[in-house]
């Protein structure tokens, strides 16, 4: 990334002959390209982007350099494609993309949604830096370092949940961004896992629509996803009392496993060992090894 910023800085004197590559228009066709390219999507409502837009730009020695127009730079332009998928969206869908979301999001994440600042999303258009940055001028150079992710390990469940938004995949892509947040880089990491309890929250308002026998077991186990969500936020304590509330009867046998993960986790984040080995047993040898991930995170 680095050795990208430093070549639009030598190039920057002079204009090249080849002609930038045009941002996409059509989200639909930028989310198939960016589950291909295994990128995020660079998002911007097309009015935002008709108007100057100022950013910093650093090079490799961390001198900050100031452009006037992002749209106007051609280097920038293919900086930006190299490590996003950008798209410019037309105010015209504005009224059915925001009818989609309305009842399922924050206010946090609306506001985002509503402004015109750039918007992280990924390749299923959920948005990843739901806070605004108070950035004027954005330092383009932080934007692309914490946020041109490397998607291919939520490939699969990115692909399936496009496929089919049913409980089940929405439910496996918020379980697999808490992993991804687990091998993430410490500054982006409480974003992914926000944006891991966005699903979630759209996997338990699907649960109505599942078979009466299976709601009870999907509803616990989404309740059990967000106490490890809590894990990964450091807040051991807060698990445990919550999995204290369960009596033995109440706990699915499908859920058994994850219960003793959690109590697992929990008590060794807090140096509790003696109350650990008592569920080490039930702990499958995956789950050893994430736990394992787990506590050197905080360590």
């Amino acid at each position: 990334m680095k050795r990208s910023i430093l070549c639009f800085f030598i190039f920057l004197g002079s204009l090249s002959t080849l002609q930038a590559q045009e941002w996409m228009t059509n989200l639909d066709f930028a989310k198939k390209l960016a589950t291909t390219q295994n990128k995020m999507l660079f998002v911007m409502w097309e009015s935002a982007t008709l108007i100057p837009y100022p950013v910093l730009v650093s090079n490799d020695k961390g001198e900050l350099y100031f452009v006037e127009n992002l749209f106007d730079s051609e280097e920038l332009n293919r900086l930006i494609w190299e490590h996003f998928i950008p798209v410019s969206v037309n105010e015209d869908h504005y009224e059915g993309m925001y009818d989609a979301i309305e009842e399922r999001r924050s206010q946090l994440y609306l506001d985002k949604f509503n402004d015109d600042s750039i918007k992280i999303m990924d390749a299923n258009g959920t948005i990843l830096n739901m806070e605004s940055l108070n950035e004027d001028p954005l330092n383009l150079t932080n934007l692309i370092a914490t946020y041109a992710l490397d998607t291919s390990f939520l490939s699969l469940e990115l692909k399936n949940y496009a496929a089919k938004p049913d409980f089940y995949n929405t439910y496996y892509l918020s379980s697999k961004y808490l992993d991804f947040a687990m091998y993430a880089n410490s500054a982006i990491r409480p974003e992914l896992l926000e944006v891991s309890m966005v699903y979630l929250n759209d996997a338990v308002a699907k649960i109505p629509q599942a078979q009466e026998q299976d709601r009870a077991l999907l509803q616990q186990r989404s309740e059990l996803l967000e106490l490890e969500y809590y894990l990964l936020l450091n807040n051991p304590k807060k698990v445990i009392r919550n999995l204290k509330r369960l009596d033995d009867d109440e706990i699915d046998n499908a859920n058994t496993g994850f219960v003793a993960f959690l109590y697992y986790t929990s008590y060794r984040l807090i140096q509790e060992i003696d109350n650990s080995k008592q569920w080490m047993a039930q702990v499958s040898t995956v789950d050893l090894k994430k736990s394992d991930l787990i506590v050197k995170l905080f360590q």
